[in-house]
């Protein structure tokens, strides 16, 4: 069961939404990055909560804490991810979104990253993370020169 109709992968130039969970385990608290082209990312996070109850049969205790509307969604998750990767956190069983859970990190800190992410850092790593939404902000630099001196982008 879906909460929305999934928009096909090829939206790679569309608008789209970076979100943090915050899952409460048994013994343990994780966090989820993740990416949805969504307008209510708690759709998203409803689908997920689904299949982690058909998996594991019961729903954690689970808070929205950061919501951050983009035009390079799937970059801005693959560079979180990326600085991320050391604290990954791994379930024994599969369920939707399973793999994009983090562990024993400073929430504040990955908050204040999150919302204050300079595009530069997300460029630089382009070599080691590729995604077509390079050329999407290849364009707004482009577009407006004055956004690479004044470090703004509209993420």
């Amino acid at each position: 069961m879906a909460f929305f109709k999934r928009k096909p992968l090829e939206c790679e130039s569309e608008e789209g939404r970076v979100y943090l969970l915050k899952l409460y385990l048994d013994d343990k608290i994780i966090y989820k990055i993740g990416i949805t082209f969504s307008e209510r990312v708690e759709d998203r996070m409803m689908e997920i909560l689904l299949s982690f109850f058909k998996t594991y049969r019961y729903i954690p205790k689970t808070v929205l804490k950061k919501n951050i509307k983009t035009k390079i969604p799937r970059t801005f998750e693959k560079h979180i991810h990326y600085m991320l990767k050391d604290y990954s956190y791994t379930f024994n069983k599969k369920f939707n979104g399973y793999t994009e859970f983090f562990t024993d990190i400073d929430e504040k800190t990955l908050i204040d990253y999150m919302t204050n992410l300079d595009y530069r850092a997300v460029l630089e790593g382009i070599d080691r993370m590729p995604t077509k939404e390079y050329n999407i902000i290849k364009e707004e630099l482009d577009k407006d020169k004055e956004k690479l001196l004044d470090g703004i982008l509209p993420f």
